[in-house]
């Protein structure tokens, strides 16, 4: 167990049950962002699909007319 885990196993036992409930709680919020961090694009996506549409060229519709609303 390295330091910081050491130190968070501590304080958890210090603590009353509901503030440590409560630190539990927020180590694993941040440890889910951090999970989530790495969930951007595969390594190499853009490198796969650059120039995928080169034979197709993107147009844009018509939008027709605005509407008006009323403030």
């Amino acid at each position: 167990m390295n330091r910081i885990a050491e130190e968070l196993d501590a304080k958890l036992n210090a603590l009353d049950p509901e503030k440590a409930k409560a630190l539990v709680l927020l180590v694993q919020n941040a440890m889910e962002q951090v999970d989530q961090s790495g969930a951007d694009w595969p390594d190499g996506y853009f490198d796969k699909i650059a120039g995928s549409f080169a034979d197709e060229p993107l147009e844009r519709a018509t939008q027709g007319e605005a509407t008006t609303r009323e403030s």
